[in-house]
């Protein structure tokens, strides 16, 4: 419910990285007392990780393209790169 019909691959990666979070748990701490509520708050705390990453990059996306539509500022090289690059070539 959480990511709707158009993003049932995302849900399904959801479920599978729970079980998978089980089995690297279940053996080290033992099964809980309800395993499928374990089960259910762990899917439910992922999906929110996921919703949250994709709202994140949706807005950094957003700043990139922005950045990118302004126009370019050259820059002039730093005085200390021909100086580096003469002593690269002495030392090799």
């Amino acid at each position: 419910r959480i990511f709707g019909i158009e993003n049932l691959n995302r849900a399904e990666d959801v479920v599978q990285e729970t079980l998978a979070k089980a089995l690297q748990t279940w053996p080290y701490y033992g099964i809980p007392k309800n395993p499928s509520a374990w089960i259910t708050q762990v899917a439910k705390n992922l999906a929110l990780d996921v919703i949250r990453r994709d709202k994140v990059f949706r807005k950094k996306e957003n700043e990139i393209a922005h950045l990118m539509e302004q126009p370019q500022i050259p820059m002039a090289p730093l005085p200390s790169q021909g100086r580096m690059a003469s002593r690269m070539t002495v030392c090799a």
